[in-house]
């Protein structure tokens, strides 16, 4: 009986020497899980707090895009605006300039016409051709020098006062200036 009490004793002393130690173990697994709880708190709480800073970030920038766009909207309406005042000013002298340009059709015809009698034959007919376009300017200063350089004029003899018809000449592309300007 001894062998079996000293087995006893000694499986009793295992025993209990493997609950205490699994027992000391599954507390060093309570601490340690425990630990480990709180890290996985401390984790989901920083995501939590990533999660909500990336929502801030997210908003802050999804304004300043706003803000952007707004901005880019406004100048976008400046230039518009400019360009609408550009053009406006652009058709105002388009205007003027076509409205000149009518009124010099004239004096260019009257031009053409002084032009065709000095370059070819002259002829009572190139002549009158003058008298009526020059009539037709309704320019009295420019009709009474015409009248001065065609009393120079003889169409039997071919010849001319130059001082006349250049004064005539300068007198016609000077109102022709004056309208384009």
């Amino acid at each position: 009986m001894k062998p079996l009490t000293i087995i006893l004793i000694i499986v009793a002393i295992l025993g209990l020497g493997g609950t205490g130690f699994l027992y000391m173990e599954r507390q060093s697994l309570v601490v340690e899980n425990g630990d480990l709880q709180g890290e996985i708190k401390g984790s989901e709480k920083e995501i939590t707090d990533l999660k909500d800073e990336k929502t801030k970030i997210e908003t802050e920038l999804a304004v300043l895009k706003t803000i952007d766009l707004e901005k880019e909207a406004e100048l976008l309406r400046f230039k518009i605006k400019n360009a609408e005042s550009d053009l406006a000013a652009a058709e105002k002298k388009s205007i003027k300039l076509e409205t000149n340009l009518s009124k010099t059709k004239p004096y260019a015809d009257a031009l053409d016409a002084i032009d065709h009698f000095f370059s070819g034959p002259m002829t009572e007919a190139n002549l009158k051709n003058i008298d009526v376009k020059i009539s037709a300017l309704g320019d009295s200063q420019i009709t009474a020098q015409w009248k001065e350089a065609k009393a120079d004029i003889d169409v039997s003899r071919g010849s001319w006062g130059v001082n006349g018809i250049s004064h005539t000449f300068f007198l016609i592309i000077s109102e022709i200036r004056g309208l384009a300007s």
